[in-house]
């Protein structure tokens, strides 16, 4: 009996082996903006839940990485977790892109029909988006479905956004707060955000300011004295009580004159609400011009008297300094610069007793103010 040929039966086995199983790669693709935070089931969490179901359930996907984009609007593709997705299938980390939606990847019919169907195939990208039943693997995914789908998904985005705009000015004709953070000195009420309540810790060194600017003590040693008796200033404060993040915060170490001139010229203190002063258009901010903005008088608690802030105003000049009468000093004294020797005219002995006895009275009053600020109650997080 003639022998086989082994090598003929090594080639036989190779020609008959089942095909080597590939394995995507998947980056899991998360997104959520504001709008997105008010429907149920878009969370964060609830994104990630499913992908990851989905991904355990298939043969033929491993789950590489999770790119997450919280609070960013699908109408704009410059976003942290996206662009660092796009870098991540170029260096061929991934192969693979797995989203909720197609509205998880995008709101602009334009962009995302840029991705899905020019990108990804260059790089030869699988992409998938579970609940819309799309998988660019599948023959039978309809390119045409896909399209439309992205279109309706930029309609709604419109015309949620529409919506947005028109509720917010008409809250603003009403006089209520639409800002994302309330004033230095302010927080938005517990029951309504739209109400702004005094800030306890806050509140009493927004007054104290006025006062001292009132006083003819400038602006600059309003920063000194804020800055050498370590209160925070408002980006970093707000990030202590985790109202702001961390990159928020980031590069506002100390009060500075103008964060200081904001707030002398802000009517929110003596509780009038200014608002609209800004327009938003194809993400570019306009300033509109003062006749349009929309001032409602009395729609929450003053901190500071009308007749305070009106006292401040008049001492603004060119609507850029205060003038002081006096100022204060680096070892926190006061020294006279509204009337200086010359050798026309000296100050006789009734002005120089005058001048001393405005002299003493602001150096009263810094040291008053730096001890009720220093025993002012802290946040936790100040201690």
């Amino acid at each position: 009996m003639p022998r086989k040929s082994r090598k003929k039966q090594d080639v036989n086995a190779v020609v008959n082996a089942p095909p080597q199983q590939k394995y995507y790669r998947v980056g899991a693709y998360v997104r959520l903006s504001a709008v997105d935070r008010k429907q149920k089931g878009d969370s964060i969490e609830t994104q990630k839940a499913i992908i990851a179901a989905f991904v355990e359930d298939s043969h033929d996907l491993e789950l590489a990485d999770m790119y997450i984009d919280d609070g960013v609007s699908g109408q704009i593709f410059q976003r942290p977790g996206f662009t660092r997705m796009i870098g991540d299938m170029e260096s061929g980390k991934i192969d693979c892109c797995v989203t909720k939606d197609l509205s998880r990847l995008g709101r602009n019919a334009i962009d995302a029909g840029y991705y899905i169907e020019k990108f990804f195939p260059s790089k030869n990208i699988r992409f998938i988006a579970i609940t819309d039943d799309y998988d660019s693997a599948d023959p039978n995914s309809s390119g045409v479905m896909l399209s439309m789908k992205n279109i309706l998904n930029e309609i709604n985005a419109t015309e949620i956004g529409v919506k947005i705009s028109q509720t917010k000015q008409m809250n603003i004709r009403k006089g209520l707060f639409v800002g994302r953070m309330a004033p230095y000195g302010y927080l938005k009420s517990k029951e309504n955000h739209h109400i702004l309540v005094p800030d306890s810790y806050a509140a009493p060194i927004v007054l104290k300011m006025f006062e001292m600017a009132a006083e003819g003590i400038a602006v600059s040693d309003i920063v000194a004295w804020l800055n050498r008796s370590g209160i925070l200033p408002p980006k970093r404060y707000y990030f202590s009580k985790g109202i702001a993040s961390e990159k928020e915060a980031n590069g506002h170490i100390h009060w500075n004159k103008s964060g200081i001139y904001a707030i002398l010229k802000n009517r929110a203190y003596c509780g009038d609400m200014v608002q609209g002063k800004g327009h938003t258009k194809s993400y570019v901010i306009t300033t509109r011009p003062k006749s349009d903005w929309i001032v409602v008088m009395d729609t929450h608690e003053a901190i500071v008297c009308r007749e305070l802030f009106d006292k401040v105003q008049q001492r603004w000049v060119g609507n850029k300094t205060i003038q002081p009468k006096h100022q204060a000093t680096a070892m926190g004294g006061v020294q006279a610069i509204g009337l200086q020797a010359t050798q026309d005219k000296k100050p006789n002995k009734a002005e120089l007793l005058k001048l001393q006895s405005k002299i003493d009275r602001s150096n009263r009053f810094l040291q008053n103010t730096a001890e009720s600020v220093k025993s002012s109650p802290l946040p936790a997080s100040h201690r």
